[in-house]
């Protein structure tokens, strides 16, 4: 390589490594913010499974919520990404999802939070029954407020058995792996509290808020996991660039003191050939 493409290459690899410098910034700062909603998000949760619980004083285990319908088929929501640069994040999650499709033994209708999910699950020949793309950019709890609505009136009307949430979980030192959890139906778990006096409706409301919060409750987490993993991956880009320009300097010094040498080594052949 000539010293004119090696300073070019250099030149490039420095242009990028102030993009995913940038980009390193942008995620981490997004880290904070998203820690925050996703502490707001659990808290809520956690609330509302208490008051649930109580609710569920003057329900029976019988109930609507609490049974799977006689319908064979079962419901997945799964939480994709909605841009790549964040290193393998997409490629284990959605794998880990199809291999939670395929251990169903009974027809899966599909839900997907993400646009990266959707060139993956239409290469596997899967339906889509419904997208929303673009949730995790800037979540709010009313984003899927609808779409909670929609997939809780289909469990009751009996268009599927159970719905299922596949999103991703953070550890405890930020590593970060894919779970599969069940949110409807409910699990019948009844706590004696005089202090709550409800009717079948107002229940009917509170189960429903709770399905929406535990869906809330993991797109934030997926999305607070995502900017880790592309805070990770840019951070890696940046560090595998700095390498690379290292190497190229090493090796452009290399190419200036070998064209050096040959020049002394000229001069001094044409000046000894003189003096014989």
């Amino acid at each position: 390589m000539m010293d004119k493409e090696i300073k070019e290459h250099v030149k490039n690899v420095e242009d990028t490594i102030k993009i995913t410098r940038a980009m390193q910034v942008i995620a981490t700062t997004k880290i904070y913010s998203r820690q925050t909603y996703r502490e707001n998000a659990r808290t809520y949760l956690s609330m509302l499974e208490k008051v649930a619980s109580m609710a569920m004083t003057y329900d029976k285990a019988s109930g609507k919520w609490f049974n799977p319908s006689e319908s064979s088929a079962s419901a997945y929501i799964v939480i994709a990404g909605d841009k790549g640069l964040c290193g393998d994040y997409n490629h284990v999650r959605l794998s880990f999802a199809d291999e939670q499709l395929d251990k169903t033994d009974s027809m899966a209708k599909l839900y997907l939070i993400g646009h990266m999910g959707i060139p993956f699950f239409e290469g596997l020949g899967l339906d889509i029954d419904a997208k929303y793309v673009y949730h995790q950019l800037t979540p709010e709890a009313v984003d899927t407020a609808d779409m909670a609505e929609t997939l809780v009136q289909a469990f009751l009307s009996g268009e599927f058995k159970d719905l299922h949430v596949i999103y991703t979980e953070i550890g405890k030192y930020g590593e970060t792996y894919p779970v599969c959890k069940r949110i409807l139906p409910l699990e019948y778990s009844p706590q004696e509290d005089k202090t709550l006096k409800a009717c079948n409706d107002a229940n009917d409301n509170i189960y429903q808020e709770l399905v929406l919060a535990k869906i809330y409750y993991a797109v934030m987490t997926a999305s607070l996991a995502v900017n880790y993993k592309r805070m990770a991956a840019m951070k890696q880009a940046t560090t595998n660039g700095e390498e690379m320009i290292e190497k190229l300097r090493l090796q452009l010094n290399k190419s200036r003191q070998e064209r050096i040498t040959n020049e002394l080594i000229d001069a001094i052949a044409v000046t000894f050939g003189k003096r014989v």
